[in-house]
């Protein structure tokens, strides 16, 4: 079990129920049910974001709030438990068909989603994809397997060197990636307290009420704009990519490479200013 193969391929529907059904006895000891495989080359998640997905396709299915109990809905609330989970919930694991590399690769892709349907076999629901439940039969799927598979929330930095995403794939993230820096701009709120609030966004409506609202509150000294392309480009390799699309801020008080930054001659526009803080 603790031995890689490093025989380079694509993954397809027949490997992957072969090696559920040997992964299923070996790891899981045959608790999984039964199980729909297939490869996904388009949308979400396709262009690398994603190397598989648990998936539950059956029809009308609920959680309840409270309890996380999964039903369905029908003319009546039929809950789901481990007797009825595979014929209700249709499970479905797939994996992404624009990676290639080592079957040890994707067998670890495929027993991380595995992992997920363990959590929802017996028709609750985690709160968190990656909660509690998962972390918890991770870790002993991690040990059954004798080191051979480290299973965690995102793919080890070990198991991304063994996966190869296409060229063509490559090239259409990159315009996407490219697209989407085009269109953010990049706002810094500099509050009285010290903090400084960095939102990367392509959304006018959110951009004026963060300003309108900050106004209001009387309680920033400066809040400044930019689309700056060579400074969204810093920027998005410093890991803050994400087009907000409500008022989410990341607190870059602290960062060290801040002043340096904002300091860089990038272009910035100074959309307020308190007058309170300014010294005559």
């Amino acid at each position: 079990m603790n031995k890689k193969i490093e025989k380079t391929f694509k993954p397809n529907v027949q490997w992957m129920a072969k090696k559920y059904k040997e992964m299923n006895q070996k790891l899981f000891y045959g608790q999984l049910g039964d199980c729909d495989f297939g490869i996904f080359t388009t949308g979400k998640g396709s262009e690398g974001r994603t190397l598989g997905w648990f998936k539950t396709k059956g029809d009308n299915i609920r959680v309840d709030r409270y309890s996380r109990r999964m039903f369905i809905n029908g003319w009546e609330r039929i809950y789901i438990d481990r007797n009825n989970f595979v014929e209700l919930c249709r499970p479905t694991i797939e994996l992404n068909g624009n990676y290639s590399g080592t079957e040890h690769g994707f067998l670890a892709t495929l027993v991380h989603e595995m992992c997920h349907y363990y959590t929802k076999m017996d028709g609750y629901c985690p709160r968190q994809g990656h909660g509690f439940e998962f972390r918890n039969i991770g870790s002993i799927v991690t040990s059954r397997s004798n080191g051979m598979f480290t299973i965690q929330r995102l793919a080890s930095a070990e198991q991304m060197t063994e996966l190869e995403l296409s060229d063509e794939m490559k090239a259409k993230r990159e315009r996407r990636l490219e697209n989407k820096k085009a269109r953010v701009f990049a706002l810094f709120v500099y509050k009285k307290n010290g903090q400084i609030e960095l939102t990367i966004t392509s959304n006018a409506n959110l951009i004026t009420e963060i300003i309108e609202t900050t106004k209001k509150q009387d309680d920033a000294t400066k809040i400044e704009k930019s689309n700056d392309q060579s400074l969204i480009e810093e920027l998005f390799s410093r890991g803050y990519n994400s087009d907000s699309r409500k008022w989410n801020y990341w607190n870059v008080e602290n960062e060290k490479w801040i002043t340096p930054l904002v300091n860089h001659g990038f272009k910035m526009e100074e959309i307020y200013t308190d007058s309170n803080s300014i010294i005559s």
